[in-house]
């Protein structure tokens, strides 16, 4: 196969640069509040690449820096924290979301009866590995738990509890059990992600972010 020789100038069209991204055209009308743009939209959609003319057109990518990537689309969206857009429904798209900063708490159903946290974060409980972009971290099966248990309370969780619900047991004279457990799980993180602030403590528990 015949390698292909690329220009400069070939490359700058393939190259999108986030300092120079600009929000769609009608998030700037003034006319529309705020509050229902963040709803409608985002706070700021930021088109990274576009369709091609011959693949379709969609006013969410127009003025995308890269355009054409065999259909692919790629928006890079800004929302303020406690609001977003609605869910809603494509006929011939499928939409892939993937958090670079804070968490998405996705509600469906008319009742919002289910709902679910998607985090920068992943935990594969099978290999019992926290992974970010392309690092890693092996855990031990306590600090699994620990993770999974604290990301899933809606409110920050007590020594107490995680002694009950994590080891199976309270006791008022194993406290230092939980807080060591914790302190190196912290210490695991911030050395290889460099984030001092994945679990916090707060008033009355741990809390993930």
């Amino acid at each position: 196969m015949k390698t292909l020789k690329l220009t400069e100038e070939y490359m700058e069209k393939r190259i999108s640069r986030f300092l120079n991204l600009e929000p769609l055209p009608i998030q700037i009308d003034k006319t529309v509040p705020l509050a229902g743009k963040d709803i409608v939209y985002a706070r700021q959609l930021l088109s990274v690449i576009g369709l091609d003319p011959s693949e379709g057109k969609t006013p969410i990518n127009s003025g995308a820096p890269i355009i054409g990537a065999g259909g692919i689309t790629i928006t890079l969206a800004k929302c303020p924290v406690g609001q977003g857009p609605g869910l809603h429904n494509h006929l011939s798209t499928f939409e892939t979301f993937t958090v670079l900063e804070g968490e998405f708490l996705i509600k469906w159903n008319d009742d919002g009866s289910e709902e679910l946290k998607i985090q920068k974060y992943n935990l594969d409980i099978n290999s019992r590995e926290l992974i970010f972009k392309d690092k890693r971290i092996k855990l031990t099966e306590k600090e699994s738990n620990i993770i999974l248990y604290i990301s899933n309370s809606t409110k920050p969780v007590s020594i107490e509890d995680l002694q009950l619900n994590v080891w199976g047991y309270h006791s008022d004279l194993e406290t230092h059990t939980v807080e060591t457990h914790v302190y190196r799980l912290r210490k695991k993180i911030l050395e290889t992600f460099d984030d001092n602030n994945f679990i916090n403590s707060e008033k009355n528990g741990y809390k993930i972010n």
